[in-house]
């Protein structure tokens, strides 16, 4: 086909077929092309949105750079786990409805932390203050 549009477009040697077919040739071959590309950029978008959102503790702990929000909602926790505290890319933690009194001082090591959810767990006026002054004013806390 390349040989067809190259012999029909540029060469003095010329069959009797329309130039309109050798246009049609490089609208394929150029749609091609273009599809190729789009379908690499794709792939690599792809990689790119690996999973950062963990909702279990162990599959976490298997790629701690790549877990940016955690939620252990709803999973009858009575001690914050201290393995949450290796996670150093972690934004969002989600902590709501267990059974949590207090959480360690060491939270605030948890340095691009900007949400933490500690709705429905039995903690004290306190406690809630101590975690305030904890953490940064950007932490948006959820009590």
């Amino acid at each position: 086909m390349a040989f067809y549009v190259y012999q029909r477009l540029f060469t003095t040697e010329k069959s009797g077929d329309p130039v309109w077919a050798a246009f049609l040739c490089i609208f394929f071959i150029a749609a091609l092309i273009l599809a190729g590309f789009g379908l690499l950029s794709r792939n690599k978008e792809e990689k790119k949105k690996e999973k950062t959102t963990f909702y279990n503790l162990n599959d976490a702990k298997l790629k701690p750079e790549l877990v940016i929000e955690l939620d252990l909602s709803k999973t009858k926790l009575t001690v914050f786990p201290e393995e949450i505290l290796h996670f150093k890319n972690l934004k969002f933690l989600i902590l709501s409805n267990n059974e949590l009194t207090d959480i360690p001082n060491e939270i605030n090591k948890l340095q691009k932390l900007i949400g933490l959810d500690l709705s429905h767990n039995p903690i004290s006026d306190l406690e809630k203050s101590r975690i305030r002054k904890l953490l940064s004013k950007e932490v948006e806390i959820v009590f």
